[in-house]
């Protein structure tokens, strides 16, 4: 929704706007990018996970390794960021 809404904002409207780069702008792109990463890497390890239990290298019923061992969703938690 909050898409839209900035969507339906004329574009001479952002054009008044400084074209600086601030530190906000600086926080939000490290912000995005770690959170991305986050959950890139637990993507990879649930991925990685499953593969190992299909091949019955394990008979673990929970991922409890890698990001898994801290966060019960870790990927959610990246795409929140």
């Amino acid at each position: 929704m909050p898409v839209l809404a900035i969507n339906a904002l004329p574009a001479s409207l952002f054009s008044t706007l400084p074209a600086a780069i601030g530190i906000t702008d600086i926080l939000g792109a490290l912000l995005f990018v770690g959170g991305f990463s986050f959950e890139v890497i637990a993507d990879r390890q649930k991925n990685k996970w499953v593969q190992e239990k299909k091949t019955k290298k394990h008979s673990e019923e929970f991922l409890t390794r890698g990001l898994w061992s801290k966060s019960r969703h870790p990927n959610y938690f990246g795409e929140v960021t």
